[in-house]
């Protein structure tokens, strides 16, 4: 099946005109249907690792029960802040993304000016590389970036363009890759350059989705099985090596057909059209690793009594490395925090979020019509998710980002090792994320009061007897 579709893409055969025959090729990964809303993830899961995740086979049972709600405090101890609120050649607008390399410095892409900067280890600024254009060495919008060696990778989705420079700066090239199209019906997904290598090659991702106004004609239909191979770039775009396979794209990017959570839904009141708060999905968070992934799963809580945390590591070919489930007590969704969702929305702010916690600030103020109006569209579950993102830090240990009821000032993030055994919580501003990590550091961003973000270097530690 690999070098079917290696020897196709040779040719320039990987196309939606010869996209069915890879489809017939892997009908083995067709899934069952059926009308259940809470088994579609888990079934699409086991597709992948080959197993089903119904067995304990793959639990750690030495550890014994693992539990979010009882895991050992950490603390964070501030080392270096950069930022500032008047000087804006010092200060940040939106930090998008940022890195370190081996000698310590950060690497950080800020949106306004389109540049990544360069910190050395003490805050002070080295050097500014790139800017807002479509000419060589320049971005039309956020890459996908990276360091690696003396070598800065960015991928620019706007351009289709990989542009590697060296770390002092030096434009060292700049080539177009169009990625690997994957017919899906009516649309194009795209695998696209995720992480460069240490060999200088790049290894992909499904990243983007593009559908026409009307529906095209990709000769795949709702309902098949649509595998998505895991391919290796070379610089110049071309593809080099298949290593592996996914059964279907990320679940997030194109839900299974059974799931029939409603999303993007609108309200009208008076001359306004609002969208209503829809709850977080369940649908798994699917994090890339050079030699899988892993997949973090949160089926919604029945009752009170436990909720569980399902985190599977997948190698290449689906094949699962470990399986490790936590344990929580679910929160239930109370009216308060309903009706702060209501009227965040009414104002047209933060209608994308169902996390009041982590929502803007200094909005309008509400509109009691509108939000009377949401508040009756809202179908809510019974009790919150446990999870509002999970992250991967240099080092492969896992941040997982709890969600907290209205009025929180701090969010717990849980560490978790690259096992995904438990290192502890930690307890940062709601309004903040983790941008890098590695052994007993971390760089934070963190957002004051008037949404200006700061970055704060921080030694992480064990808490205090």
């Amino acid at each position: 099946m690999v070098g079917r579709l290696e020897r196709a893409c040779e040719t320039g055969g990987c196309s939606a005109s010869t996209w069915p025959r890879h489809i017939a090729a892997m009908r083995d990964f067709r899934e069952t249907r059926s009308g259940s809303r809470s088994r579609p993830v888990r079934r699409w899961l086991a597709a992948v690792s080959g197993v089903a995740f119904a067995s304990s086979g793959c639990q750690d049972k030495a550890s014994g029960e693992l539990d979010l709600d009882a895991l050992p405090a950490l603390t964070l101890v501030e080392q270096t802040r950069i930022g500032s609120v008047d000087d804006p050649d010092v200060g940040f607008s939106r930090v998008y993304s940022a890195d370190v390399d081996a000698d310590g410095r950060l690497y950080v892409f800020e949106g306004a000016d389109m540049q990544i900067r360069v910190y050395d280890t003490d805050g002070g600024i080295v050097r500014r590389i790139g800017g807002r254009g479509a000419g060589p060495g320049e971005f039309e919008g956020p890459p996908r970036w990276g360091v690696v060696g003396d070598t800065i990778w960015a991928y620019d989705f706007g351009t289709r363009r990989m542009t590697l420079f060296g770390t002092d700066g030096t434009l060292v090239s700049a080539v177009r890759n169009d990625g690997l199209s994957i017919p899906l019906p009516g649309c194009l997904g795209y695998v696209m350059p995720w992480s460069m290598r240490s060999d200088g090659l790049f290894t992909g991702e499904f990243m983007a989705i593009a559908c026409g106004r009307e529906t095209q004609s990709t000769g795949v239909e709702e309902g098949d099985s649509i595998p998505v191979p895991r391919v290796v770039f070379d610089a110049s775009g071309a593809i080099v090596d298949t290593i592996g396979w996914d059964a279907s794209p990320p679940p997030r990017m194109v839900p299974p057909p059974e799931y029939d959570s409603p999303r993007f839904q609108f309200t009208t009141v008076g001359s306004r059209r609002l969208m209503v708060p829809d709850p977080p999905t369940e649908l798994p968070i699917w994090i890339p690793r050079p030699d899988g992934r892993i997949v973090v799963e949160m089926p919604l809580a029945t009752d009170a009594a436990a909720g569980y945390v399902i985190i599977t590591r997948l190698g290449l070919e689906g094949d699962t490395v470990f399986r490790r489930e936590y344990r929580y007590d679910p929160v239930a969704w109370t009216d308060a925090d309903l009706d702060a969702l209501a009227a965040r929305a009414s104002t047209g702010a933060g209608t994308f979020s169902a996390s009041p916690a982590g929502g803007s600030q200094g909005a309008q103020e509400p509109d009691p019509a509108a939000q009377r109006a949401l508040r009756a569209a809202m179908s809510f579950p019974e009790h919150r998710l446990p999870l509002i993102n999970a992250e991967q830090d240099a080092d492969g240990r896992l941040w997982l980002g709890r969600d907290e009821p209205e009025g929180s000032t701090t969010r717990r993030w849980v560490m978790l090792d690259a096992d995904a055994m438990p290192i502890g919580v930690l307890e940062l501003p709601v309004r903040s994320r983790m941008l890098w990590s590695s052994g007993d550091f971390a760089w934070i961003e963190v957002s004051d009061e008037l949404d200006v973000p700061w970055l704060v270097r921080y030694r992480i530690q064990a808490a205090p007897d």
